[in-house]
């Protein structure tokens, strides 16, 4: 089965997992993010899940609701030690199985309705497994129906039972408008006063806090809970520039200590909002998406910490073996009005991770971490490398006269045809050292948190295209 990078940008499965990693890597306070995990669940493990809903996501029109929803719980829970975006699917899956609706197409909430006017009894139940296979946490007896019961036949009729305490169940009853009125529209007006993306994510998040008491921290921790938290979300957004982040960063520790308190329906709105502005396109797809999600509000949980001085011990792990080398052609945009000609490197990959030894003296399994190396560099080796997000190039596949499928790309007059399987078609601005080392530490850390072993600490990927010329990309968090 595809992954969402074999998802054309644009489609229901890519705008899905993009959307789920772009939420997931803003640092919203309370929330996962690269810089702070969960006790059972790590940011990597987020864009895990996000890519494992994809082709879910990318079947709907073809399927049930119900059988949409149960496959992206099935897939997400293989790859995650605890929920990690029930709420999403339950929001996305309507939206994702209107049929006929291409990318680019203006969001109906009138054709959402028409999907849920068809609901039957069998999607009920696949619903009622989907959601008890998550293990939600905070969710439970609801009046008539009971998560440990059986299925209602009438799942819109469940939905409304539950829609006073989960603003996802309400999304089926009320329907979208009210979220394209206020999330949607506070992401578009965040982006449209130039903040970076990563940054109009924590302010949208924040300005639907304070509009909306998030219903996971009421069933948690109370109402009033709930309310204090918006209160104080909506006194960060009405600081002043200068020092509104300094407070959303008080915020987030006050959500973490002493008590964890999560706004996970806030989170699970704003990566649906995400979706719907990636899938109709008022969201481009170019460079800004490319890295600057995780620059949200300029602080990161390191900067919390005081360094003693004294000694300090480093441990790591380097890999640099033959085996991780490949041969692959690309071309790179130097300026809006210059652009390289076809050529190819012997491209050698290194991988460096930093962090304290387990309990068997390991930072890391090394036989683990060569292996997923290995087959990520295979899926580049003898390929065409296109990056899909460059705004000056326009990449598009089509059935070539042979019959066969081929990719063309093209630049100003300029135009290459190459055979479809033998390109990869990579999320990036430009096939660079540089970005290539971002997207293959990506991969990296999305393999082995699927695998259940997610890095601890710092990850570098050096990716050299000539001897003593490489690109490097770090991450630092866990």
């Amino acid at each position: 089965m595809k992954d969402d990078l074999h998802f054309r940008p644009g489609t229901r499965g890519w705008c899905v997992a993009e959307a789920c990693r772009l939420e997931a890597t803003a640092q919203k306070p309370g929330n996962v993010h690269p810089g702070a995990s969960f006790p059972d669940l790590s940011h990597a493990e987020l864009v895990a899940a996000g890519r494992a809903i994809a082709p879910a996501i990318e079947a709907a029109p073809s399927q049930s609701l119900g059988q949409t929803i149960l496959a992206a719980v099935s897939a997400s829970r293989r790859v995650t030690r605890s929920n990690a975006n029930l709420g999403i699917i339950l929001a996305t899956a309507p939206l994702a199985s209107v049929p006929g609706e291409e990318a680019g197409r203006p969001f109906r909430p009138d054709a959402v309705a028409a999907v849920l006017a068809r609901l039957t009894p069998q999607d009920a139940a696949d619903t009622w497994e989907a959601i008890t296979l998550a293990a939600p946490g905070g969710m439970g007896r609801r009046g008539r129906w009971d998560l440990a019961g059986p299925a209602p036949d009438d799942l819109l009729a469940a939905m409304a039972a539950a829609a006073p305490h989960d603003r996802i169940a309400r999304l089926w009853t009320e329907g979208w408008g009210p979220l394209e009125e206020g999330l949607v529209a506070d992401l578009l007006t965040q982006f449209g006063a130039g903040r970076p993306l990563g940054e109009g994510i924590v302010r949208a998040f924040l300005l639907q806090l304070a509009r909306e008491p998030d219903t996971l921290i009421a069933r948690r921790h109370g109402p009033d809970v709930a309310a204090e938290v918006s209160r104080r979300a909506a006194a960060v957004v009405g600081r002043p520039e200068e020092s509104w982040r300094e407070a959303a960063a008080d915020l987030d520790r006050s959500l973490r200590h002493p008590v964890r308190i999560n706004p996970g329906t806030t989170a699970d709105l704003c990566a649906t909002a995400l979706y719907i502005l990636l899938r109709d396109g008022r969201l481009p797809i170019g460079n800004t998406m490319l890295r600057d999600a995780g620059s949200a509000t300029g602080h990161d949980r390191l900067s919390h910490d005081r360094a003693g001085e004294r000694s300090m011990e480093r441990f790591s792990v380097r890999l640099r073996k033959a085996v991780h080398v490949f041969c692959s052609g690309h071309f790179i945009t130097l300026t809006d009005t210059l652009c390289e000609p076809v050529h190819g490197h012997n491209w050698t990959v290194a991988v460096e991770v930093d962090g304290t030894p387990d309990a068997h003296g390991m930072v890391v399994d090394f036989i683990l971490l060569r292996d997923t190396l290995t087959r990520i560099v295979a899926r580049l080796d003898h390929r065409m490398l296109l990056p899909t997000r460059n705004r000056l190039l326009e990449v598009s596949e089509a059935i070539g006269p042979g019959g066969l499928p081929e990719m063309t790309v093209r630049f100003q007059q300029r135009r290459w045809v190459f055979p479809a399987d033998e390109c990869v078609l990579l999320p990036l601005a430009n096939t660079t050292a540089e970005w290539i080392a971002a997207w293959i530490g990506d991969e990296l850390t999305t393999a082995l948190a699927t695998a259940l072993t997610p890095l601890p600490g710092k990850i570098v990927v050096a990716v050299d295209e000539c001897a003593g010329q490489e690109g490097v990309w770090e991450r630092t968090g866990p």
